[in-house]
C-alpha cells in the first residue's frame, strides 16, 4: 500500500484560494432629453400706421420725437392701446419735470431777492435809493429786450446785476449825460459813449 506524500499534502492544505474579482458594472445608457418644440413668435399687435396719441392740451408735442417713439413701438410690436399708454405716462412725466424747473427758478429768484436786500454794500436800508440808482441806469442804457429778458429770468433780481447798474447809476449821477448824440465842445463824455464808442460818435 502506497504512503500519501506529507509534502504535497500540506503543500494542497495551505495554498491560498485564488482572489475573486467582481465584474466591472455596466453604466445605464444616457437618455437625450425631449427636444423642445422651437417658440412661436407672437404676432405682431402693432398697427401699419399709429393713430395720433391724445395728450394734455399743455403739452407741446415734439413732432420729430414722436416720430421716434412710434417707430420704437412699432418694433417692439406694441399695439395702439399699449403706445397710448406709453405715451401718457411720458406727457405726466413731462409735466412733472417742467412743474420741478418752475419750482426750482422761482426758489432760485426769490433766494437772489432775499441776497440783495440783505447785501451789505446795496441791501438794507439803502436799498430803495439804490434800485432808484439801478433803474437810472437801466432806462438809460438798456432796451425793451433787455428788460424783458431780465424779468422773464429773474436775473435781475440778482445782486450782482443790480450791484453793476447801480454803479451804472451812480456813475450817471456824477457825469453829463448828452440830451442827444451831439457832441457839445467842451462837455464830458457820457457813460453811453464810454461804453459804446461806435454808437456814440
Amino acid at each position: 500500500m502506497d504512503q500519501a506524500n506529507p509534502t504535497a499534502t500540506a503543500a494542497t492544505e495551505t495554498a491560498p484560494a485564488a482572489p475573486v474579482t467582481a465584474p466591472e458594472a455596466t453604466p445605464a445608457p444616457t437618455q437625450a432629453a425631449p427636444a423642445q418644440p422651437e417658440a412661436t413668435p407672437a404676432p405682431s399687435t402693432a398697427p401699419e400706421t399709429y393713430a395720433d396719441f391724445d395728450v394734455p392740451e399743455n403739452v407741446i408735442v415734439d413732432t420729430e420725437l414722436m416720430g421716434q417713439f412710434k417707430s420704437a413701438a412699432k418694433d417692439i410690436g406694441l399695439s395702439q392701446e399699449q403706445a397710448q399708454h406709453l405715451a401718457s405716462m411720458g406727457a405726466v412725466m413731462a409735466q412733472k419735470i417742467t412743474e420741478q424747473a418752475a419750482t426750482a427758478q422761482t426758489e432760485r429768484v426769490a433766494a437772489w431777492e432775499a441776497e440783495t436786500k440783505a447785501d451789505k454794500e446795496i441791501g438794507g436800508a439803502a436799498l430803495d435809493a439804490n434800485l432808484s440808482l439801478a433803474k437810472k441806469a437801466l432806462d438809460a442804457f438798456g432796451s425793451p429786450e433787455l428788460n424783458q429778458l431780465l424779468a422773464d429770468s429773474g436775473i435781475g433780481n440778482h445782486p450782482a446785476i443790480i450791484k453793476a447798474f447801480v454803479k451804472a447809476g451812480k456813475a450817471m449821477s456824477e457825469d453829463t449825460l448828452m440830451p442827444s448824440s451831439a457832441q457839445v465842445p467842451g462837455a464830458q463824455t457820457s457813460i453811453a459813449q464810454k461804453l459804446y464808442p461806435n454808437m456814440n460818435p
